[in-house]
């Protein structure tokens, strides 16, 4: 049931049969400028997408002005009440604009859609269960969220625009996944999926896996955010994992790492923060496991390519179940990079 629509969000395609995108938003002040532009390069490094920055006041534009200048992936403002702020966001060049239908008037809508279609740029109408449009009829949640799709699809059309995402969000995956599935079965736009309100680790990426994992085999989503209470690289790492673990998107890099106890020599946190650090320059499938001791260390090295384990103060680096080499911690990412080239 994939989306029939495309929509180009800058240079990234949404729905028509297109790779599934990964989205997340900037979670700091949308007033200061330096921190935005390191958390957005930071999220760019990691895989993500397409990003999206709240745009809460007319102080904002500057900052969303300068980002739009210096990203090198597409920039969406989210957007609530205020149409003039959103028209200001596509002045300032956004690539989209995310509006909530129920917190804007029905002619700010519409000065945002007519907005938008000379600027030609497409809109995502984020539908979310703690905020409908007033007066819906349907009397379950995720008829309400469909109605409200709707309602605005209408407008949108009265109006003669049709650069559309939707988000039918709630906070329960029951309902998140009703409302998706009516959605996809009578309309071919594409479809951001994801939780509102998903929750703080580890309960939001259980809920967000409960959501999204459903949908996605039954061919329902074009891009998605998992939503977390966490820093916004959490969400893009946990959504490529999801894809990756579902065979809908090219597997990079794997890690493979043991829940340690007692046995373990050293923390592994630094050891997988700095495999982390290669994702980027890493271009061929690879999974390298990470072990705290050397009980099973060896046997789950010799099922990945390179094996990661301590040895007393330093950590051993294993190809197909053999020690190879020791190295100490600080010299660990050159040792990788030259072990990452000698593979066949």
């Amino acid at each position: 049931m994939v989306s029939a629509r495309r929509v180009l969000v800058g240079s990234v395609a949404v729905g028509g049969g297109a790779p599934i995108s990964v989205q997340s938003m900037l979670k700091c002040d949308p007033h200061d400028a330096k921190t935005s532009l390191r958390q957005l390069k930071r999220l760019q490094r990691c895989g993500c997408q397409i990003v999206r920055m709240a745009v809460p006041d007319q102080n904002s534009i500057p900052v969303l002005a300068e980002l739009v200048k210096r990203s090198s992936i597409p920039l969406v403002a989210d957007i609530h009440f205020q149409p003039l702020l959103a028209l200001l966001a596509i002045d300032a060049g956004v690539a989209k604009v995310r509006i909530n239908p129920g917190n804007m008037t029905r002619s700010g809508q519409i000065q945002v859609l007519r907005q938008a279609s000379q600027a030609g740029i497409p809109l995502r109408a984020g539908l979310n269960s703690g905020s409908l449009p007033k007066g819906l009829l349907a009397l379950d949640l995720p008829g309400q969220l469909v109605e409200g799709a709707e309602r605005f699809l209408h407008l949108a059309r009265e109006v003669g625009f049709e650069q559309l995402i939707f988000s039918l969000k709630a906070s329960h995956a029951s309902d998140t996944i009703e409302a998706n599935r009516r959605f996809a079965q009578r309309y071919e736009y594409p479809l951001h999926i994801g939780l509102t309100e998903a929750g703080p680790l580890p309960e939001g990426l259980v809920h967000s896996a409960l959501a999204c994992q459903p949908l996605l085999a039954e061919g329902i989503g074009d891009t998605l955010r998992i939503s977390l209470s966490a820093p916004p690289e959490i969400e893009v790492l946990a959504a490529l994992a999801l894809l990756e673990g579902m065979s809908l998107r090219p597997s990079r890099l794997r890690l493979v790492s043991c829940p340690t106890c007692g046995r373990t020599r050293q923390p592994l946190a630094p050891l997988l923060s700095a495999v982390r650090k290669l994702s980027p320059e890493i271009q061929r499938p690879l999974t390298v496991a990470v072990m705290g001791c050397e009980v099973n260390g060896p046997g789950e090295a010799a099922a990945a390519d390179l094996g990661l384990i301590w040895m007393g103060g330093k950590i051993g680096l294993f190809r197909d179940g053999a020690l190879i080499r020791t190295v100490e911690r600080k010299g660990l990412l050159h040792a990788l990079r030259q072990e990452i080239a000698r593979l066949p």
